[in-house]
């Protein structure tokens, strides 16, 4: 279980990609992913400019 379980969209893709590829399964594997209930990221794209998700 992990961020993201409650979105059927987003557990169809994870279960896709864990299927067809040897590298995302490694990636997800050793990347640590959890929820962000509240942080603001902020990041500057080079065509759409600055953005906070």
């Amino acid at each position: 279980m992990g961020p993201g379980d409650d979105d059927p969209r987003l557990a169809a893709l994870v279960g896709e990609l864990s299927l067809k590829s040897d590298r995302f399964r490694a990636l997800r594997a050793r990347h640590g992913v959890r929820r962000r209930e509240s942080q603001v990221t902020r990041l500057r794209h080079p065509q759409a400019g600055d953005l906070e998700l």
